[in-house]
């Protein structure tokens, strides 16, 4: 009777024999991901070669590059069907008698970006998987091969950046910038953060600021607010280097709504001096009177816009900006490899607005800046020894608290159309799928 029951057993769990049933999402052709996606059921043989395992997958999260993927835009091929999946967690079931360094009952996670996660059961190559320190949350765990490595790589091999020094980075919000942010806080780095405005976006900055975020602004604040980086010096010298004025001298200037105008306004103020200020006509020619007024102008008269306001957020730095990060491309990265200074680096990761990264060309001539790339294969050709030591610390800093996981919103293998819904709607937080019913014992969130 004992062995018809655990019989009965193993067949309830999906066991039958050598094989194992076991559910997958896969698509049989390239396209939008929420028309090519199907789920499928199937039985593996729960037999393992010299060098395979056997792993039973708990969750994987729906990266932009799985989308990309499925959508054929990614530059990487495999023959139909394909199982989707760049990176996820598990547990060894099963070792060939080859592999010594995995045993059955380890946690591990996947190394490469064509291992078929949205599975239940799957057999590698042991050489596809790395064995993780099982304290990890299943949160961690699963997003623990893209994004943090990315983030740690940037900051630590492209540019010899010391404590104090400033990065600067666009979708601050994403999990690669939000494991910048924290990182560099680790680092003893300084963190200048563009986010895409949104409704919420006062919670959102808190957010990111709680993490350790030191600047935060929206794409539109930044560049009207931070990208005049010689104004205010000018304006001082102006008033400071070239005729000995005394408290209430008077000065005049056109393009009074400059960003030199407006910083020569509001020093001219500091400095007890009068200002007479010129601006071009328009139809809200009163309005922006008032406003030159607000900032400290004596006299206004007439005379030509000025976009920008001229504030004085990135002068007020005490060190210059070195590098610079970029998951979005277009104007967005024009203005965070503007900011840089001579001789600064720029690195993406990404290209969320799926349009040309666009850069500075004086900031190119001028201040000779480097640009590079980084993409989720930087790992293969580096050193085992120094992958390894990486990942260490990545852990660590996990298992301690002060690296945290991306939100995420979880959902059972059943629901993956909804989690694939609300990743290609690009306003949540990350979609993680939860491919096995262990998968809830593991989960602590």
């Amino acid at each position: 009777m004992f062995l018809y029951g655990k019989f009965l057993e193993n067949v309830k769990i999906g066991i039958r024999m050598t094989h194992i049933w076991s559910r997958c999402i896969q698509y049989e052709k390239h396209g939008p991901p929420n028309e090519v996606l199907s789920l499928h059921k199937s039985e593996i043989s729960s037999e393992v070669s010299s060098n395979k395992v056997l792993v039973k997958w708990l969750a994987s999260p729906i990266n932009p590059l799985d989308i990309n993927k499925i959508e054929g835009t990614y530059p990487w091929k495999k023959e139909f069907p394909i199982v989707g999946g760049s990176e996820g967690t598990g547990v060894i079931e099963k070792v060939g008698n080859n592999v010594h360094d995995l045993k059955p009952g380890d946690s591990v996670v996947s190394m490469g970006i064509g291992v078929p996660l949205w599975n239940e059961y799957c057999v590698v190559d042991n050489s596809q998987l790395m064995k993780i320190d099982s304290r990890l949350d299943l949160i961690s765990a699963a997003t623990l091969i893209i994004n943090p490595p990315t983030a740690y790589a940037m900051l630590k091999d492209y540019v010899d950046l010391d404590a104090g020094d400033i990065v600067i980075q666009n979708a601050a919000n994403s999990g690669v910038g939000r494991s910048v942010i924290q990182l560099a806080k680790i680092f003893g780095l300084k963190s200048i953060n563009l986010i895409r405005d949104r409704p919420n976006v006062q919670e959102l900055k808190n957010e990111l600021r709680q993490l350790g975020a030191d600047f935060v602004f929206t794409e539109e604040e930044f560049r009207n607010d931070a990208t005049l980086i010689i104004n205010p010096p000018t304006a001082y010298a102006m008033l400071k280097d070239y005729v000995d004025l005394d408290a209430g001298d008077i000065v005049i200037q056109n393009a009074a709504n400059s960003g030199v105008g407006r910083s020569v306004i509001q020093l001219a103020k500091i400095f007890g001096l009068k200002s007479i200020n010129l601006i071009r006509d328009r139809p809200n020619v009163q309005e922006l009177k008032n406003e030159l007024r607000q900032l400290g102008a004596d006299f206004v008269f007439t005379e030509e816009e000025f976009r920008n306001d001229g504030k004085k957020f990135l002068t007020s730095l005490s060190k210059p900006i070195r590098l610079a990060i970029n998951g979005v491309g277009d104007r967005s990265c024009l203005a965070i490899s503007s900011a840089l200074s001579a001789g600064g680096t720029l690195i993406t990761y990404g290209g969320m607005s799926k349009k040309s990264h666009l850069i500075s060309t004086s900031s190119f001539v001028f201040k000779n800046i480097k640009a590079v790339g980084i993409a989720a294969g930087w790992l293969l050709p580096q050193k085992p020894g120094k992958v390894q030591a990486m990942f260490d610390h990545i852990q660590k800093l996990c298992i301690n608290g002060q690296l945290k996981p991306p939100p995420v919103e979880t959902y059972e293998m059943e629901q993956f159309s909804k989690a694939i819904n609300r990743a290609l709607e690009g306003k949540h937080g990350k979609q993680v799928l939860l491919l096995h019913p262990d998968s809830k014992l593991k989960n602590k969130l």
